[in-house]
């Protein structure tokens, strides 16, 4: 089967973590790429990131890619909402079979390639870039607090970083109640790069420096090995994951 894309990812617990709680997952030959962050008491976030990158391919296999060809892009878009509420679902009814596992959730951020086009999908703040021509595009937008507030103009993109609601998401796989899932295509050009992370990058690193960086370096372990590096240069307190990934 021909690979949809290469790709290279690296995930590091950060100097302040005493385990990882990050998770991801890649298919080339099925197009599919995640990136899940947990959160949660005991082993909760651990548990939790890896129920997204296990049961999430399952989900879109058996949900959508039998039928992706059938359907508009529209509707390929509805199924991936569906199939991420799903997902959800699956990580809190987990969270209820355990007393420590209570409350327990994760970040979800995908892509899946297919003809040309990139679906990609999120709940939290786990980001995905677009890297073109030497420009950095952000192709999602976090669902946090502090990001609201932005949004609104009460604080800036610098203090949203030492706020005191730093981190505080609205929307996750396991929440309680219905998520809202973002979901949205990209058509893809040759020589495209994905990036793909959690905030343990973006939340030290600017993104005008990561992208004089992807400017700088190409191949794509290396490229991932430097970010982590940028990071854990910025003092990172959090787990740190990278992926980049190359259309073909």
């Amino acid at each position: 089967m021909k690979r949809i894309a290469d790709y290279a990812a690296r995930s590091e617990k950060g100097d302040s973590r005493e385990k990882n709680e990050d998770s991801w997952y890649a298919n080339p030959e099925m197009g599919l790429f995640i990136i899940a962050d947990g959160m949660g008491g005991h082993h909760g976030g651990e548990i939790a990131s890896k129920l997204v990158v296990t049961r999430l391919p399952e989900l879109i296999n058996d949900g959508l890619l039998h039928h992706i060809d059938s359907h508009t892009e529209d509707e390929t878009l509805d199924k991936l909402s569906m199939l991420l509420k799903e997902l959800s679902t699956q990580v809190f009814n987990e969270g209820l079979m355990e007393t420590g596992l209570h409350g327990m959730g994760a970040t979800v951020v995908m892509a899946l390639i297919h003809n040309g086009t990139a679906y990609i999908g999120h709940m939290g703040d786990s980001r995905l870039y677009l890297y073109r021509d030497n420009q950095l595009a952000a192709m999602t937008h976090d669902h946090s607090i502090t990001q609201y507030l932005i949004d609104t103009g009460a604080i800036t993109k610098e203090q949203a970083r030492h706020h005191e609601s730093h981190g505080r998401i609205s929307q996750y796989a396991g929440m309680n109640g219905d998520p809202l899932p973002a979901v949205t295509s990209l058509t893809l050009q040759n020589k495209d790069r994905l990036l793909m992370c959690t905030d343990g990058l973006t939340g030290t690193v600017e993104e005008s420096s990561i992208a004089s960086l992807l400017e700088k370096v190409h191949e794509l372990q290396n490229g991932c090995e430097r970010l982590i590096a940028l990071a854990n240069q910025t003092n990172a307190k959090d787990n740190i994951t990278v992926m980049l990934v190359d259309i073909n």
